[in-house]
């Protein structure tokens, strides 16, 4: 009626055939002492899985740094509405600067980059923003 808590590993060649040998084997290791030949029972399985690292890289590969806007629009900014082109941000390749006004659409929201401010597409394809008086 008593538990004990074992840990083994299964090589990637075994398989369940070799479980019961192995944790026969640990016991005896642990213990001193052989294992009864009652059947074992597994409480606990742990696994740990290995898979190639995803490819961070989400944007267009590199381009020459100049982005086309998709159109203008009217955009209010400080105390007026200013003529201001439009950015698919899906389409703005790494390395892509795009110097503000300048709004930059995507699915889920609009960056608004401001006049004389300065937005950046790094290698990860996030958009990094300045601000032109930044420190």
């Amino acid at each position: 009626g008593q538990g004990h808590e074992i840990e083994v590993e299964v090589p990637a060649e075994g398989g369940p055939e070799i479980l019961s040998a192995l944790i026969r084997e640990a016991y005896a290791a642990i213990s001193g002492a052989a294992l009864l030949d009652a059947p074992l029972v597994i409480t606990t399985w742990k696994v740990e899985a290995v898979a190639p690292t995803p490819s961070l890289l989400t944007a267009p590969p590199a381009a020459d740094g100049n982005a086309i806007a998709k159109g203008m629009r009217l955009a209010y900014i400080g105390t007026s509405f200013v003529e201001t082109p439009v950015y698919d941000r899906y389409q703005l390749a790494v390395d892509t600067v795009i110097l503000g006004p300048a709004l930059i659409e995507e699915r889920e929201s609009t960056v608004v980059i401001g006049p004389g401010d300065r937005a950046q597409v790094d290698r990860y394809g996030n958009l990094v923003a300045e601000r032109e008086n930044a420190p």
